[in-house]
């Protein structure tokens, strides 16, 4: 358990987690295109990134610039996968 983490916030953001995975398990029958179907699953990836992050990893207790720097981070990757996904020539 992380040290400077309340309990109840790490119970917290565990039950989003999980809520988390349960829709990005279910969006491949929610949305009928693949590429938003790619597209919500990874955003829901970019969340939960962000969340573990923030809560397990402690980097919202560091410094403004590492903050900023993984939420860039995680939005760029999710931005760029999404990308690669949607102009890649279909087969």
């Amino acid at each position: 358990m992380p040290a400077g983490v309340a309990p109840r916030r790490l119970h917290i953001t565990w039950a989003v987690l999980v809520a988390a995975t349960l829709c990005g398990l279910s969006s491949t029958e929610l949305f009928r295109q693949p590429v938003v179907a790619v597209g919500a699953i990874l955003l829901v990836a970019g969340i939960k990134a962000h969340l573990i992050l923030g809560t397990f990893m402690e980097v919202k207790q560091g410094p403004t610039a590492l903050r900023i720097f993984f939420a860039s981070w995680v939005i760029a990757c999710v931005i760029s996968i999404v990308l690669l996904y949607a102009l890649a020539p279909a087969r």
